[in-house]
């Protein structure tokens, strides 16, 4: 499933991976094809790649990849891959970061 999400600069924007079934799935996060970070639902686990910016986050609950105080360049296509042992499912969201730039 494929998606666009356009948002003003500084805010907060949360970017969801929409991903159901009776086994929990290992999710893992992309932005332009980079690997931003992962969530590992059976341990609770949850960690971003150290040269992303501190302003990124993986949701433990929701497993929504969320980033504080958007900015320029956060606007991309993120992917956000979800698997079990049932199989593999993704969700693909154009980000655009637009206006209030100081």
């Amino acid at each position: 499933m494929n998606s666009s999400l356009t948002v003003t600069a500084r805010e907060r924007v949360s970017l969801t991976c929409d991903v159901t079934g009776s086994i929990k799935p290992n999710v893992t996060w992309f932005k332009d094809r980079i690997k931003i970070g992962s969530c590992t639902r059976f341990s609770n686990d949850c960690s971003i790649e150290r040269r992303i910016p501190k302003r990124y986050a993986i949701n433990r609950e929701s497993l929504a990849l969320e980033i504080k105080l958007a900015e320029y360049e956060d606007s991309g296509k993120y992917r956000c891959v979800a698997r079990n042992l049932a199989g593999k499912s993704n969700r693909t969201i154009s980000l655009n970061i637009r206006g209030k730039f100081y």
